[in-house]
This record gives C-alpha cells, sequence and structure tokens, in this order.
C-alpha cells in the first residue's frame, strides 16, 4: 500500500490501497481513482472506479474499462453516465465514443458532434477524425463541426493522419 507524502515528508494521503499515483499538473494528480489537489483534498466524489486524464477533461470508467463517465476540473459532469458503452481519451478536443455498436465523437462540452452513425472513428489528429460509415466499406475524415470532408471512397485507411498525410 502507498501514501502520500509532500517535501516534508509529511503524509498527504495515509497508506491506503494507492496503486497508481499520477501527476496532472501543478495544481492536481490522481490516487487511486481520485483527483487531489496538493493539500491531499479530494477535488470531487464520482462513482467511477478507475479515472484518467487527457486534455483538461477526466473519465471515469468501469474496471473493465467501458461505461465512461467526463468531467471538468471542478467534478461537472460533461456526459451523464450510462450515455455510452464506451468512450475513449480526448484527443485534439474530441473524444470517441460508442453506443450499441454505433461510433461518433463528442466535444469538450459533451456533445455529440454527429450522430453515432459509425462503426469506426479514429482518436482526431491534425483537425481530422477517420471514420467508416455503418454498414459501409470505405473510410474518410470528418471535421469537428461533424462535416464530412474528405469523402467516403477509401478502401482501407490507417487511424490517423501524420504530418497532414494520411495513408489510405
Amino acid at each position: 500500500w502507498y501514501g502520500v507524502i509532500n517535501l516534508e515528508g509529511d503524509y498527504i494521503i495515509k497508506p491506503e490501497h494507492i496503486d497508481e499515483f499520477k501527476r496532472i499538473n501543478d495544481d492536481y494528480f490522481l490516487a487511486r481513482a481520485d483527483l487531489f489537489d496538493y493539500n491531499g483534498n479530494k477535488v470531487f466524489e464520482h462513482s467511477s472506479e478507475k479515472i484518467g486524464y487527457s486534455n483538461e477533461i477526466f473519465r471515469g470508467t468501469d474496471y473493465y474499462g467501458k461505461h465512461p463517465e467526463y468531467f471538468d476540473y471542478q467534478g461537472n459532469p460533461i456526459t451523464k453516465k450510462g450515455s455510452y458503452d464506451e468512450g475513449k481519451p480526448f484527443h485534439e478536443d474530441f473524444a470517441v465514443v460508442s453506443f450499441k455498436g454505433k461510433s461518433s465523437y463528442i466535444n469538450k462540452a459533451g456533445k455529440l458532434i454527429s450522430p453515432l452513425k459509425f462503426s469506426i472513428c479514429f482518436n482526431f489528429s491534425n483537425d481530422l477524425g477517420v471514420v467508416k460509415k455503418l454498414n459501409e466499406s470505405k473510410y474518410g475524415a470528418i471535421n469537428g463541426n461533424g462535416e464530412i470532408v474528405i469523402p467516403m471512397e477509401y478502401a482501407n485507411a490507417e487511424s490517423r493522419f501524420q504530418e497532414g498525410l494520411l495513408a489510405v
């Protein structure tokens, strides 16, 4: 079991079941599945078994990484728990979410940028998300407004753009 001490050697969190310690920024760190300030105060309560952080947004999940809920720094939910079966961390201000086999992206306000109509959504890169529509075999890309900006006409596609290029 681990605890967390400060530079003076004082416990700010007593030894408990802490299996993860991760610095978030100069104000916060993760320990267990909770977010703390550097005085050892829990920042907010949540019901997730695991919690992660990316792009200023926290993602809580069950033990298996399913059923995500997303929070801002103050613990305000930006999605409702149970809204999605799966959800990835944020990349370039968007996160891939899925419900009943249909996928799309949410923005940092928790809003879908397009309906759940894709079978595959890759993380955003170079301001675009590579996608494949349900029941179709071709790939294309959408922008942050949910608009298809590269037509669905490619039989294959890599998962992300690299320096403005995508292998297809």
